[in-house]
């Protein structure tokens, strides 16, 4: 058992079939996913094996028939800070990658909506775009701003 309060926690925060979920950082698993029932913090499941972590919830987590879905991000090359999104969800029993979402620089806050998970999305030929996902394929539903000055941070 690690403590992960020994480390860095961040703002989200999920129900799901009486445990909750979030991403902490501790010095063996790196940040990744935990669980706590209240009375026991543990280890939900380790992505990327070792210290580096796969920062998971970077675009917050929500529900959808049963599964917490969550962002984490692949490193391409480290040497010049490339990564990628990738969409992965979990029932409590097990976890697993949905899919590659876009080579981007950033995915902010995943929602259910309809059947489908819908992020903004910053990407340099749409700049700040509302995009959705059925877990098969990705799809810009609208550029919210080409200009790329300023985005939308949260859905209601």
């Amino acid at each position: 058992y690690s403590n992960p309060g020994s480390g860095e926690f961040n703002d989200y925060f999920q129900e799901l079939g009486g445990d909750l979920y979030f991403s902490a950082t501790d010095e063996t698993a790196g940040r990744e996913l935990w669980k706590t029932d209240g009375t026991d913090t543990v280890l939900a499941f380790d992505i990327v094996p070792g210290p580096t972590g796969s920062d998971p919830a970077a675009g917050g987590y929500t529900e959808l028939d049963g599964y917490l879905y969550f962002t984490t991000r692949e490193i391409i090359d480290s040497k010049f800070n490339v990564w990628r999104n990738e969409l992965w969800r979990m029932n409590g029993i097990k976890t697993e990658f949905v899919r590659n979402l876009r080579e981007t620089f950033s995915v902010v806050e995943l929602v259910a909506f309809d059947g489908f998970i819908y992020f903004m999305e910053f990407e340099e030929e749409t700049a700040w775009g509302l995009w959705r996902t059925d877990g098969t394929d990705s799809y810009l539903v609208a550029a919210i701003n080409p200009d790329g000055f300023a985005r939308i941070s949260s859905f209601t």
